[in-house]
Parts: structure tokens; sequence; C-alpha cells
């Protein structure tokens, strides 16, 4: 998309290999371990300027983690069932769609309507009730 060569172009099949994408080679098991750390300390180091920054949009996200990505799973199901995709898309348009789609998910996450169909204290009332039955845990 951006003509940038393949770094791999030239490389030997035994160096390709090791960053090979349907083998998933060691090599790069290696650099997704050395990019998820590296990621997840800078994020710890500068977490509360990161917060700031964002205006506590990835503290919730974070926070609410499996609902928000059930939540984006049903958004990106509907925006693929309803919205034909018939000419090739540009950069501006897809980052356009990109944040109209966190927007989204961002207002779906802190809708007081939704949460309440989806109650996290319902659940824990019932997963109370199971571990009483059980005497797993006293009132």
């Amino acid at each position: 998309m951006f003509n940038i060569a393949n770094p791999l172009a030239h490389a030997t099949s035994q160096h390709a290999m090791l960053f090979d994408k349907q083998t998933l080679g060691i090599g790069r098991l290696m650099l997704g371990t050395v990019w998820f750390w590296a990621l997840y300390i800078f994020t710890r180091r500068y977490e509360q300027q990161i917060n700031r920054a964002t205006r506590g949009v990835l503290e919730i996200f974070g926070t609410k983690s499996l609902y928000t990505y059930s939540v984006h799973g049903f958004v990106i199901f509907m925006l693929v069932a309803l919205v034909p995709v018939s000419t090739p898309i540009s950069i501006l348009d897809s980052t356009a769609m990109g944040v109209l789609v966190v927007g989204a998910i961002y207002l779906l996450v802190i809708s007081s309507h939704l949460g309440k169909v989806f109650s996290i204290a319902r659940y824990r009332h019932y997963a109370l009730k199971l571990l009483q039955r059980a005497g797993l845990y006293e009132s």
C-alpha cells in the first residue's frame, strides 16, 4: 500500500523461514515477545500520562476489557453486514471509519442502558448463590 519493500525479499530461505507468517517461525515468536514486553513496560512506565492524554478512554477499555471485546465484535459484525464495500477504500476513509467504530464502541461501553442488560451485579449474585449452594461460601 505504501510501496515499502519487503525486508525479507532478498533474505535467504533459511532466514525468511524464521519470520514466516504461515508457519509462525521462531524469529516471529521471539520478536513478538520482545514487542509485547517493550510495549508493556512502556505502558506501565507512562501509564498516568497515557491516561491523561486519552482522558481515561483506554482505562475504561482496560477495566471492562471482556465487555469491550464483545461490543467490538458486535460493532464490526454489524458494520461488515450493513455497509457494502464496492469501491477501493482510501487511507482517509479507513481512518475515519476506524475513528467512528472506536467512538461507537466507547459510547456502547459507557452506556448505562446497555450495562443494565449485561449486568455484572446479576452475574456476581448468581455466582454467589451457586457458591452458597455448594457450601463453599457462607454469608
